[in-house]
């Protein structure tokens, strides 16, 4: 198959041969590859070109073909991309087309199949597999259908235990601990499935980092920069295809000066495929580390979400129904739902792809402390949860979704990203509620929210309260804080207070939006000190 993938993978040998080998014609149709010209790398057959002096387009698309593909490519497909970038066909353009084609994806489902199963695909499933991703299936959904597979589990191990350690082996390169092994094996008995196991791992900044280095090394012959390397991660977590990270970094100035450089240097002479060193992440165990001191000052970016130099352990999504779990040091892609009462969430980073909610306790009750939660329409609901230092960031509806019994403390609710009509605020209230706390947090919110609180029981039913708003930063909004009936005077919440709190000036209408008793006493305007009228 092509290098790219296969590189990423310690151990794995890169440009396996492809079972079906296929070329772009002139017309984007697929074609089988000339056999005359084929010089001999390992197992891989690489057309040599006879070309003595090439365009620097010329160059350019055969280095592409070469290092996605494994291969050169046909006279007709070199000739129809040539054609195309001199007709001004932008670098990105021509990349994802490539990287998007039958031929690539076959490579990457080629991979998964002896990966994870350790066997060629069969004809019938390799055709559903690039159906799916025809349609939009990405590589690492791809491969937790395969890590998860009955035939995976069942080839891997005779115990949860035993699958674990092959994931680790699998898809991190390296050996787990028992201590790593014993929590996944504790949380699979907790409710997590085999499929939100597989894709935690798939979805882990030390899986991901590795594919980052693999295409760098792959494609550009260096290892990562630290921003390179974090954009890039972060990208595919949040649902970027391999194919369009492979297109943009083929398409790049530094790529394309590399391949037209190089081949020109070194013209019939096959490429060298380059192999990734592994990394060496910091091994995660299940020991719950200490907590951090609670916040001191305004909450920010130092004093909220994951303690500095915490490291996390990778997971998918994760129901709890058993009380008194305790889920610590956790980096979960997906969502956390709750049915257990007494459970903890702590010195974790849940991250979502703009849907859901990132914590929801359904039933039970749950505190949630040094976490950070990015990424989902709504960060935190439900009913009976305390939120200490959590920094909320990203969501395309609301921080959170106030429920009776719940504490937001020392929190930093900032930077949300509202869906096209979406009635975002910082925090919010829409039922009759009872012992609501909102005490110390910053919301360091735009006017491209609704508000940073929203208080109006149009739900129903009216409620006694208390609702305490007390000791916090506010900002942004259209008021910044909404304090109003609910269904046009139909529902009522008693016993508001709104004490004691710091008002930005960044709205469009003003701080307060008041039509219901409420107890308003020394609020005051942050920077200048002066109280509110």
């Amino acid at each position: 198959m092509g290098g790219i993938r296969s590189t990423m993978r310690a151990g794995r040998v890169a440009g396996a041969a492809l079972a079906v080998a296929v070329v772009l014609t002139a017309t984007g149709t697929l074609g089988a590859a000339p056999a005359e010209g084929l010089a001999r790398t390992g197992t891989t057959a690489i057309a040599v070109p006879t070309t003595a002096v090439q365009s620097a387009d010329e160059l350019y698309v055969t280095s592409v073909y070469r290092d996605l593909l494994g291969r050169a490519p046909d006279a007709e497909g070199l000739t129809h991309w040539v054609a195309a970038l001199r007709a001004g066909t932008p670098r990105p353009a021509v990349a994802l087309s490539i990287t998007s084609s039958d031929e690539y994806r076959t490579s990457l489902i080629v991979d998964a199949y002896d990966t994870f199963l350790t066997r060629s695909p069969e004809p019938a499933g390799q055709a559903a597999w690039l159906e799916l991703m025809r349609a939009g299936m990405t590589i690492d959904a791809l491969e937790t259908g395969f890590a998860s597979s009955d035939e995976a589990y069942l080839r891997a191990s005779s115990s949860a235990g035993q699958w674990v350690a092959w994931l680790y082996s699998s898809m991190l390169g390296r050996s787990a601990s028992s201590s790593e092994i014993g929590w996944w094996v504790q949380m699979m008995g907790a409710g997590m499935s085999r499929s939100d196991v597989s894709r935690g791992f798939l979805l882990s900044d030390e899986h991901l980092g590795s594919i980052v280095r693999g295409q760098y090394l792959s494609l550009l012959g260096r290892a990562t920069d630290a921003g390179g390397l974090a954009t890039w991660v972060q990208a595919l977590r949040a649902g970027t295809r391999l194919e369009s990270v492979a297109a943009q970094l083929l398409s790049s100035d530094e790529y394309y000066a590399r391949a037209t450089v190089s081949a020109t240097q070194t013209t019939g002479a096959a490429p060298t495929p380059a192999t990734p060193t592994a990394s060496a992440s910091p091994t995660a165990t299940a020991t719950p580390s200490a907590t951090a001191a609670p916040v001191s000052g305004k909450p920010g970016a130092s004093n909220t979400g994951v303690p500095a130099g915490r490291s996390l352990v990778p997971s998918g999504s994760i129901t709890v129904t058993k009380d008194n779990t305790v889920l610590d040091g956790l980096d979960i892609a997906g969502t956390v739902t709750i049915y257990a009462s007494n459970v903890q969430v702590k010195n974790s980073r849940v991250t979502g792809t703009g849907t859901d909610v990132g914590i929801w306790v359904r039933s039970g009750s749950a505190t949630i402390t040094d976490t950070e939660i990015t990424g989902f329409e709504n960060g935190i609901a439900g009913n009976g949860w305390t939120a200490t230092r959590v920094n909320i960031h990203g969501s395309t509806g609301d921080g959170v979704k106030l429920g009776s019994s719940v504490t937001l403390e020392a929190s930093w609710i900032h930077d949300l990203t509202p869906a096209p009509g979406a009635h975002s605020d910082g925090a919010q209230m829409q039922s009759g509620l009872v012992d609501v706390v909102v005490r110390g947090n910053n919301f360091a919110l735009d006017t491209g929210v609704n508000a940073a609180l929203f208080l109006a029981p149009d739900l129903g039913p009216s409620s006694a309260g208390p609702v305490t708003i007390t000791g916090n930063w506010l900002d942004g909004g259209n008021f910044t804080v909404f304090c109003v009936d609910g269904n046009n005077g139909q529902y009522f919440t008693a016993n508001i207070s709104i004490t004691n709190n710091r008002f930005g000036t960044n709205n469009r209408y003003g701080p307060l939006n008041v039509n219901v008793p409420v107890t308003l006493t020394g609020n005051v305007y942050d920077v200048s000190g002066q109280a509110l009228g």
